[in-house]
């Protein structure tokens, strides 16, 4: 029997699938939504080792981690997480990915589950102002998106601030590459203090794993940093990102 030891949270679209195969690729036990996922949340298991999970969906049980287990907050920058949310064109991206969750009453309905329960609460009044009716098209949804990007990112540091038994570190996706190998050296020897890769291992695994490997549409470029209200363009400067 063992307890989880690490958690990879951020977004929807932050490379939480990329960098579970990073991890995988250097020999330790991580996977994608595999314990954290549309309606599952695993803390142990009967197998003892080291292991973790990539999942945004991970956010809504923090705060229920095990004393001791390790939360990764992967930042990707911003705009191209809000733009890789938003569909170029048809349904809404939040409605097609209750559909692709296997839940086909609307998300509005949905909020027992608690990943729908957590962008419920921070978001209804953006999308639904005057209550009910159909979704909003357009700018509504973008600003929906900019108001949940805030506060997720705002939950999982929070779950994490309340529970000084917990481990937080917080990172760029963009910083995980060859000319930056250390710092997936040190991601690694957080989780196990005994691993042992060197350089030229871990450059192999960072050139042979591509960082698009979950680009399954077109990329979206309709929001733009001057989109953004101050507040959002503040907290992209706290998390290392320039919104000029």
């Amino acid at each position: 029997m063992s307890n989880i030891r690490y958690v990879v949270a951020g977004l929807p679209r932050s490379g939480t699938k990329y960098i579970s195969k990073v991890l995988t690729g250097m020999g330790l036990d991580c996977g994608h939504e595999r314990h954290f996922g549309y309606e599952k949340a695993i803390v142990e298991r009967a197998e003892d080792g080291i292991w973790g999970d990539a999942s945004w969906m991970s956010v809504p049980y923090l705060k229920a981690l095990p004393p001791g287990t390790v939360v990764f907050h992967q930042m990707r920058n911003p705009i191209n997480v809000l733009n890789s949310n938003l569909p170029l064109g048809g349904d809404s991206y939040f409605r097609t990915w209750d559909e692709n969750a296997g839940l086909k009453s609307d998300p509005l309905y949905n909020k027992s589950i608690p990943w729908k329960k957590f962008i419920w609460d921070t978001t209804q009044d953006w999308v639904w102002p005057q209550g009910g009716g159909e979704e909003p098209e357009g700018p509504e949804e973008i600003q929906r998106l900019i108001h949940w990007w805030m506060n997720w990112n705002v939950w999982i540091e929070s779950a994490v601030l309340r529970r000084a038994d917990l481990q937080y570190i917080r990172y760029r996706l963009e910083d995980l590459n060859s000319d930056n190998w250390t710092l997936l050296q040190d991601i690694c020897k957080v989780i196990d203090p005994e691993h042992t890769k060197g350089e030229g291992e871990i450059k192999a695994v960072l050139g042979d794993i591509s960082d698009t490997i979950n680009r399954h549409r077109e990329p979206n470029t309709r929001i733009t940093t001057s989109m953004l209200p101050v507040v959002a363009q503040l907290t992209m400067m706290r998390y290392g990102y320039d919104p000029i």
